[in-house]
């Protein structure tokens, strides 16, 4: 099969991402997907009527501090953890996640000055 150092990386990231999540249902955690792709298609600005792309929306409000997302790569998921009694979990509860993912070779959005706790990416 041909590949490219893009795919190959997208190849460990998934495998590190089924590990990953294996531990996480042995664990007892509770949990959804968040972003896990990021199209660069442009859209048009509610606002504006520009053409503007998903990541530069969520710059431009804020929400991330970047144009270079590992999530427009297929290099990065974003995960909702939840308590046992269904609420969003709080910043303490990825610290063991977080853990995890660095053990298994990958980058923790926790660890950031613009912290993302729920993070994770190759």
């Amino acid at each position: 099969m041909p590949t490219s150092p893009l795919l190959e990386k997208q190849f460990q990231f998934s495998r590190m991402l089924g590990l990953f999540l294996f531990w996480m249902a042995e664990q007892g955690y509770h949990w959804t997907m968040g972003d896990c792709w990021r199209s660069s298609d442009k859209l048009l600005c509610p606002e504006c009527a520009e053409p503007i792309t998903y990541q530069e929306l969520l710059r431009n409000n804020g929400r991330s501090k970047t144009l270079d997302s590992k999530h427009g790569s297929r290099l990065a998921v974003d995960l909702n953890l939840f308590t046992a009694e269904g609420r969003l979990a709080g910043p303490e509860a990825y610290k063991a996640l977080g853990e995890k993912w660095k053990a298994l070779g990958g980058k923790w959005g926790g660890d950031w000055t613009f912290a993302d706790y729920g993070h994770f990416e190759l």
